[in-house]
């Protein structure tokens, strides 16, 4: 397993897991970026949205907590209580600046921009679905919170997969996927919304961890 000690940091050389997520999560970022350049971000909103059957209404309303702190709290920290090597102090601090710096950039950003949500630019189209029991906002849509923390969340674990369980990677990406897809699905996010918020998630976890892994060991 990968070990995050003063004597031992994490390299990304050997990380097969990694990088079969990152070349997932890249072929996902070439294609949203064609797809949003020739559709338009209104458009891919409604073609998502717009497709609903009651099992799916059923599954995503609570799925999309996947992307929530109430599930990746509880995830990450079984993480830091699994046996050495995770727990130690530079695991957990890794563990939480590698998650609080995506979550503080989208904070930052939502604050700034404001942008509105699906709810109040299509809530009175014909097509706009609403779930029953299904609170939506109105504010702060731009980017997605829910989909940088699911990709922040499932980069990290990635990053933490033996190479005799790297095929983990695919799951790990289709499960951060899923919760970007339900934002829309959901009309709580515009395609831009998660399509952003799973960039910052994604490469801010794996830069602070590239470079949390050059600092220390150079030490």
């Amino acid at each position: 397993m990968i070990s995050v000690t003063d004597k031992n940091v994490p390299s990304l050389s050997g990380h097969k897991g990694f990088r079969i997520f990152m070349v997932l999560f890249l072929i996902w970022a070439l294609a949203g970026g064609v797809l949003y350049a020739t559709m338009g971000n209104h458009a891919l909103f409604q073609a998502v949205h717009s497709t609903h059957t009651p099992a799916l209404d059923h599954f995503f309303y609570y799925y999309t907590y996947v992307g929530d702190f109430v599930v990746i709290g509880p995830l990450l920290l079984l993480v830091w209580l699994l046996p050495q090597p995770y727990r130690n102090r530079r695991f957990f601090l890794l563990l939480v600046f590698t998650q609080l710096l995506p979550f503080l950039a989208v904070q930052g950003i939502k604050l700034l921009i404001n942008a509105p949500r699906p709810s109040m630019v299509f809530g009175d189209a014909d097509w706009f679905h609403r779930i029953a029991g299904l609170n939506l906002h109105t504010q702060l849509s731009f980017p997605s919170g829910h989909t940088a923390g699911a990709f922040a969340c499932f980069t990290f674990l990635s990053l933490l997969l033996p190479a005799r369980k790297a095929a983990w990677g695919v799951l790990f990406f289709i499960l951060a996927f899923l919760v970007a897809y339900s934002r829309m699905y959901l009309g709580q996010h515009f395609f831009e919304d998660v399509y952003v918020g799973s960039l910052l998630g994604t490469l801010l976890c794996a830069l602070l961890y590239i470079g949390w892994a050059r600092i220390f060991r150079k030490r």
